[in-house]
């Protein structure tokens, strides 16, 4: 499996739950990190607690192409 990081995520309320959608299609974890905080991007609630004015960093082991288009799409 490969590792992907990407960084400088940027969301809104909409794109986050486009996320939370994604990574749940996923048969693995993927993991999104505010600073000192890091959570399960599957989780709906956990995502929505993030403060979207900072840049967001997505990590996981996998491959989803769909996933990986989105998250380059919002990395700035």
């Amino acid at each position: 499996m490969n590792e992907h990081v990407i960084n400088n995520i940027k969301l809104n309320i909409e794109d986050a739950r486009k996320l939370v959608k994604l990574a749940n299609d996923c048969d693995f974890d993927v993991n999104i990190s505010c600073g000192h905080i890091l959570l399960d991007a599957k989780s709906i609630l956990g995502v929505m607690a993030l403060d979207f004015r900072n840049a967001l960093q997505v990590s996981f082991y996998g491959d989803n192409p769909e996933l990986i288009s989105f998250l380059e799409k919002h990395a700035g």
